[in-house]
This record gives structure tokens, sequence and C-alpha cells, in this order.
């Protein structure tokens, strides 16, 4: 009966020791992709985006303001401001997709 039990118990730990590692394997994974990712955004925003959409792109989504802020920050209707999230969005989703075809081949 004891054997028994060691046998459970080895396999038990061997399993927890497997899943652990199967884990680790999987979040660095996803790790090293997010980690990617943000090496790529922040290329795309630094290479392709104008000046004029990199600073309205982190005002918006890095400093968190809203669009009348950064319309009264930088004396430009929301309507431009808006226009400028919209192509920079848009920018960004075209390289990322571009990118992403290229990595699923």
């Amino acid at each position: 009966m004891k054997l028994k039990f060691n046998n459970l118990v080895s396999k038990n730990k061997t399993k927890k020791i497997k899943d652990s590692y199967i884990t680790k394997v999987i979040f660095n994974n996803k790790s090293r992709k997010l980690i990617r990712a943000k090496k790529l955004l922040n290329k795309i925003i630094e290479n392709e985006l104008t000046l004029k959409q990199k600073n309205i792109f982190n005002l918006y989504y890095l400093d968190k303001m809203k669009m009348k802020e950064i319309s009264s920050v930088l004396g430009i209707k929301q309507s431009t401001i808006s226009v400028h999230i919209s192509k920079s969005n848009f920018k960004i989703k075209k390289i990322f997709n571009y990118v992403k075809s290229f990595n699923s081949n």
C-alpha cells in the first residue's frame, strides 16, 4: 500500500513539474511576443508617424488625455485630433498586419 502511495506521490510531483514547466514556457513565449510587439510599436511610432501624429498619439494613449484636452493644449480642433488618431491607428494596424503575415508563414 505504501509503495502505491509513493508511486502516486511521485507521479503527482512529476505532473506538477511538467505543468510548471509548460506554464513557464507558455508564459515566456507570450512575454517574448509582447516584448517584440512593444518594440515594433515603438519603432512604428518613431519612424512611421508624423511629428504631429506622434505627439497626439502619445498624449492620447500614453498620457491618457481626452481629445478635448489635447485640443486645448495644441490649439487644434477636436475633429482634427480624431483624424490624427485614426490615421495613426490605421498605419500601426497596417504595419502590424504586414509583419504578422510574414511571421505566420
